[in-house]
């Protein structure tokens, strides 16, 4: 993904983009999501694991690069989200940092 979204040509871009959305991301995000799903929402152990705690910390910045949510078509993997998103000491962090756009 990093390799797609910092190559400088826009049209190599754009020509190594197709496949990684079109098969790349959607192979690993659905094996991800079919964990998730075998874990009760989380990718590990079914309970909160560092696991989900890297997804969830990686998945908006992988979502910006890739110029997609990543969640948005996986369930499972929004539960994880959800989950770690649920804790009250990382709500409260999620909600007052500073503002980006990545």
């Amino acid at each position: 993904m990093s390799a797609v979204a910092y190559e400088p040509n826009e049209k190599i871009q754009e020509e190594k983009r197709k496949p990684l959305n079109a098969e790349v991301i959607p192979f690993y995000l659905s094996k991800l999501d079919d964990i998730a799903k075998e874990n009760n929402g989380h990718l590990a152990l079914k309970r909160l694991t560092w696991a989900d705690l890297f997804f969830t910390a990686m998945n908006g910045y992988m979502s910006f690069i890739a110029k997609q949510d990543l969640t948005a078509n996986h369930e499972n993997l929004k539960q994880v989200v959800e989950n770690v998103h649920s804790i009250a000491s990382i709500k409260e962090w999620v909600e007052k940092r500073p503002k980006t756009d990545a």
